[in-house]
């Protein structure tokens, strides 16, 4: 995911360079994957930052506020 993050920003700013950007992975599902936890891309002078939203680690109440996030939420 964080080659794809970098790849889809610089696409982004090729096409409008004096647009910000707010980038951020929403995982729905819980995993031990460790690639849930990486939210950098690096290599040699290049860092690329973005947000990860683990929707397993946020409290139901968020979701339960707002019924367009309803099908999101897991009431089982």
């Amino acid at each position: 995911m964080p080659f794809r993050m970098i790849d889809y920003r610089l696409r982004v700013y090729r096409r409008f360079p004096q647009k910000q950007m707010r980038q951020v992975v929403i995982y729905l599902k819980e995993t031990s994957s460790e690639l849930v936890q990486q939210n950098t891309f690096s290599i040699g002078g290049t860092h690329h930052e973005f947000e990860v939203v683990r929707l397993w680690e946020q409290p139901p109440e968020v979701f339960l506020r707002y019924p367009g996030l309803y099908p999101i939420c897991s009431f089982g």
